[in-house]
């Protein structure tokens, strides 16, 4: 199925040359995949969650208008590809084919590799190129090396296939079907090939010892009347209309074989002159002619043949043979001898087949039907099997099981009122009584069921409907008594004479009673709460009209409606706060003209701290040094009385030094033997170690990206690996990008130190 890869606008433009007159090459230098289905239109300029971008690419234009792209990717990350982008070496987004299904993946321990023929519509193939083409496998044309499929015998022999290659084999079989058709099969004969190197018709009638008169009368129909035809005379050939009246035998000589051929027409063996019906047709003899190993014949004793029959082994008495002995084949079914074959249009119901197995188990491995069988005889049943149980007013399906064992019958009853039972026998006594299967339609009350549980309890932890008694606290939602007056007996002394009944009565009223039958607590039906002694909460005295007043200890909420606060709030019922004359102060006095003091006060004192107001006002002596005049202290005087203590050791940390930060003078970076420096002028240098295996590319991501270009980059000389004193090709850079760059390594496994330079 033919994918539709987008051309994006970006591919297009860089394919368009600086004097727009025509196209430009341009190479395309890796390969983006990424797990994510996008809508691609010539507008997509990246692809999304991009997983990574494969550098190990090789390609080719085969044609005019297609290139041959082959990807591997040999490292050990696992990813799922659905949409594949192919880059330029500027990092351009040249085309880019997403799909909704997986086109790949790979697993750590795989290698992928991904093959794309494009052929294009109006871009010329040849003006994209590609890397070191090394593993390329195009598509072979008469042109192009590459992968090409090998033609079979039938399409050489056909000759008309223009894509496919011919081998020695299918070749010598074109040729060979190309004689056959024009000289025959088996041509040219000895004879044939001594005639070909003829050099005229004459020298050709001369090698065929033909005369002068062969010249006007050779060919067909020009009445020549050869004496001899292949050196046999017309007498040892047999004529269109000859019969054989018996058999025609094909004599074996020695070192070759014996063969009768009729091609294009069908071969006929007649009974005439045998009398008394059919019985053989060919036959295959042995050393003797009497000697018949094999026959294939009809049979019959009508002018029609009952049947056909193949008979093989020593055959005397053919008729006999054929029919007990041979393969017979009827208008009606197939036999061998008298013994009817089954085949898919003769078996099933009532075909007779007595098959061994019945898919792959022999008929002891089914339960079989028994029949029918009454009530008082199922007990000494005779074999396994299902029984249909008659009794007078009862029926039922009976299955029973290891009817033949001296231990260990059992039986099971299907009744037809729906009942489920079982029953069983140990050693040779009697059967036990049936037992009742509960299930969903017979359980329930009244179905003789002596579960073990209830609702995963046992019957201890139920009450009995008299006679119960409880520990620990009993909850319910509702008590319902089963007359009026009578109670429920709270007592947790043991003692049914100290139990304290607590009874309801049908007008809705209760009472709680005491061991003796005193009431200690009642309500009406009305709702009052009458009781029996005195109140207390807490161990504290509740008051009611028969306990309050003078003495009673009451400390009651409100006094003549009004709170305890209302009459401690002294100065809210004088509307005033009062003061106590005999210890009000000249401290006190004092305190209340600090509240009132101060600028605008009025109050004009003679000294501030014990000082006059002159004191004050002599600035210079009060801060011990002459002010400045901010107004009038310029940047000026700043820098110069600055520069009277600058310079090394001075300990000023200035924030800029000649407009720089101090990050833009050192140096930074990582420190590694995978790193890089930023240099305060934007030179960044790069610098690492790449192995590549022997006669293979490699390539490797810089630890940072380059900003702007990558200048340079080198590496230097290794060693093979696991040869330190041989001196060998290193792995070279041939490509490089802002990320990255790719090696090829064209000597034994070895590792380079590269750098490289940018900004």
């Amino acid at each position: 199925m033919a994918l539709e890869i987008i051309i994006t606008s970006a591919g297009r433009a860089a394919l368009v040359n600086a004097q727009h007159t025509g196209t430009a090459p341009v190479v395309i230098a890796r390969c983006g995949v990424s797990p994510t289905t996008i809508a691609a239109t010539p507008a997509t300029v990246a692809i999304p969650n991009e997983t990574k971008r494969i550098a190990t690419l090789a390609g080719t234009a085969v044609s005019p208008d297609t290139i041959h792209l082959i990807v591997r990717d040999e490292s050990a990350d696992s990813y799922t590809v659905r949409t594949v982008g192919l880059y330029l070496g500027d990092g351009t987004l040249f085309a880019v084919y997403s799909q909704a299904d997986v086109i790949a993946e790979k697993a750590a321990a795989s290698m992928l590799l991904l093959a794309i023929d494009c052929r294009f519509e109006d871009i010329a193939a040849t003006d994209i190129s590609f890397g070191d083409t090394n593993f390329l496998n195009p598509p072979a044309t008469t042109e192009m090396l590459g992968v090409v499929e090998l033609a079979t015998d039938a399409e050489a022999t056909t000759g008309v296939d223009v894509a496919r290659a011919v081998t020695p084999k299918a070749m010598s079989a074109a040729v060979t079907s190309w004689l056959n058709d024009r000289l025959g099969a088996g041509a040219p004969s000895a004879f044939m090939k001594s005639l070909l190197p003829s050099a005229s018709a004459v020298a050709l009638r001369m090698a065929l010892s033909l005369k002068g008169a062969a010249l006007k009368d050779e060919g067909h129909g020009n009445g020549l009347n050869a004496d001899m035809l292949d050196g046999q005379h017309a007498s040892a050939f047999a004529t269109g209309a000859h019969l054989h009246d018996d058999r025609y035998i094909l004599k074996q000589p020695a070192g070759s074989y014996a063969e009768s051929q009729a091609s294009g027409m069908s071969v006929a063996a007649s009974r005439t002159g045998y009398v008394g019906g059919w019985a053989r047709g060919y036959s295959i003899s042995g050393n003797s002619d009497s000697d018949v190993r094999a026959i294939y014949g009809a049979y019959g004793s009508s002018e029609t043949p009952q049947y056909a029959y193949i008979a093989i082994g020593s055959i005397s008495g053919a008729t006999t043979y054929a029919q007990n002995n041979a393969l017979r084949v009827s208008a009606v079914d197939v036999r061998w001898g008298n013994s009817l074959i089954w085949h898919a249009g003769n078996d099933g119901a009532g075909s007779g087949l007595d098959a061994d197995l019945l898919d792959g188990q022999h008929g002891a491995d089914y339960i079989a039907y028994r029949g029918v069988v009454q009530t008082g005889a199922i007990g000494d049943l005779a074999g396994n099997g299902i029984y249909y149980e008659q009794f007078s007013g009862f029926s039922a399906t009976l299955l029973t099981l290891n009817a033949f064992g001296s231990t260990g019958p059992v039986q099971m009853r299907f009744s037809y009122g729906g009942d489920l039972e079982w029953r069983n026998k140990q050693n040779s006594s009697a059967w036990n009584d049936w037992r009742k299967i509960w299930n969903s339609a017979n359980d329930g009350a009244g179905s003789g069921l002596d579960a073990d549980l209830l609702d995963g309890r046992q019957a201890t932890e139920f009450a009995l409907l008299t006679g119960a008694s409880f520990t620990g606290r009993i909850y319910a939602s509702e008590i319902v008594m089963s007359a009026p007056g009578n109670a429920i007996y709270c007592n947790n002394w043991g003692s049914v004479s100290s139990a304290m009944p607590m009874r309801w009565f049908n007008n809705g009223a209760w009472s709680w009673e005491n061991g003796s039958g005193s009431v200690l607590m009642s309500m009406t039906t009305g709702g009052a709460l009458n009781v029996g002694g005195a109140i207390t909460r807490s161990g504290y005295t509740v008051w009611d009209a028969t306990n309050d007043g003078a003495g009673s200890g009451l400390d009651a909420d409100l006094l003549d409606g009004q709170q305890g606060s209302y009459y401690t709030d002294v100065v809210g019922r004088l509307g005033y706060t009062p003061l106590n004359a005999a210890g009000y102060t000249a401290s006190d006095i004092r305190a209340k003209l600090l509240t009132v003091d101060g600028s605008g006060s009025g109050i004009d004192a003679d000294l501030l701290d014990g000082q006059d107001g002159s004191y004050y006002s002599n600035v210079p002596a009060r801060l011990g040094y002459t002010p400045l005049n901010a107004a009038s202290y310029t940047a000026a005087d700043v820098r110069a009385k600055l520069l009277t203590v600058d310079g090394s050791g001075t300990g000023i940390d200035a924030d800029l030094l000649d407009g720089l930060h101090a990050s833009d003078l050192i140096p930074s970076g990582t420190l590694a033997a995978t790193g890089y420096c930023l240099l305060p002028n934007g030179l960044i240098l790069q610098w690492g170690r790449v192995t590549v295996q022997s006669n293979s590319y490699g390539s490797i991501t810089f630890p940072i990206a380059f900003p702007n270009a990558c200048f340079h980059i080198h590496s230097g000389v290794a060693t093979e690996l696991g040869n330190g004193d041989a001196q060998a090709n290193c792995p070279l850079p041939y490509q490089v990008s802002k990320t990255g760059a790719d090696f090829w390594n064209a000597a034994p496994t070895a590792s380079a130190w590269w750098m490289a330079l940018g900004n």
